[in-house]
Order: C-alpha cells, then structure tokens, then sequence
C-alpha cells in the first residue's frame, strides 16, 4: 500500500469512529441550570463553551410605578432594603402612549431603581427597558401592573 492510501484509512477511521458529545440542558424556572455529560472516554476539554452564559437569578422583585411617574414611593423603596446581590433592573410601562415614550418610561424607571442600588453600593449588572412589550396584563384596570421595574438577584 501507499502512503496516500494509508492515511486516507486513517482519516476515515477518524471521522467516521469518533463519539460525539452529548449535551444535556436542564430549565428550571426561576433558575436555570445547565449540566454536560460526557462520554467516558472523551475529556471535556474537546467541549467548546457555551456562546453566551445562561442567566441564573435565585429571585425576583417588582416595584410599581404611579401613572407616567418614574419615582419611587416609600412603600415601594422598603421592597428592595434586603437586597445585597448584584442585580438586575428591568423597566417597563403600561401601552398608554407611543411605543417611544414608554420605553423612555420603562428605562427612567428602571434608572431611579439604579440610584438606589447606587447610593448602597450594590453592583447593578444591566439597566434595559422593555417599554410597552411583554405586559403582565391587557385588561385596562390593571394596567398598573404593566407599570413596573423588575429587580433580579
């Protein structure tokens, strides 16, 4: 035999004998985890890591919001005294007024929860709006609900 002919053998063997890595993703609401399971023959350095990290938050609190305000009430401020974890703010608004407007909105709000966070020295990790989407109701009269922030941790 000749050399291209061996190692045109031993390419194939290769390609066509190797185990694949099998990945196994667990959900879990509100947490998430993820776990790998390998073969064991296989090391899991030939493993790439994953692109971007899954979001693990043990807890979440929401803070509401009067109509068009982004300040914060008292009774709404006491909500957030025990939190000493980085976090993450989520602002929202309820669909009165242009899309434009309460994303404006959701991010005011969920900066004057940043503040607070800020003047403790609590890590904030990210400050995002999601404006009108994603509401917790359509119904009119509680439209109040929509009119939040929300702070993982």
């Amino acid at each position: 035999m000749n050399k291209i002919t061996i190692i045109t053998c031993i390419l194939i063997m290769f390609l066509f004998c190797t185990k694949k890595v099998t990945t196994v993703v667990y959900e879990d609401k509100p947490q998430k985890k993820a776990f790998m399971v390998f073969k064991p023959e296989e090391k899991p350095s030939q493993v790439e890591p994953p692109s971007k990290p899954m979001e693990v938050y043990r807890k979440k609190i929401v803070i509401y919001f009067k109509f068009d305000s982004d300040e914060l009430t008292e009774k709404e401020k006491l909500k957030i005294n025990n939190i000493d974890n980085p976090v993450e703010l989520i602002g929202g608004a309820c669909p009165l007024g242009n899309d434009d407007y309460n994303y404006t909105l959701g991010l005011k709000r969920a900066y004057s929860v940043k503040k607070i966070f800020d003047d403790r020295g609590i890590k904030v990790l990210s400050v995002k709006s999601i404006g009108e989407h994603d509401l917790i109701t359509d119904e009119p009269k509680e439209y109040y609900l929509n009119r939040r922030c929300e702070v993982k941790y």
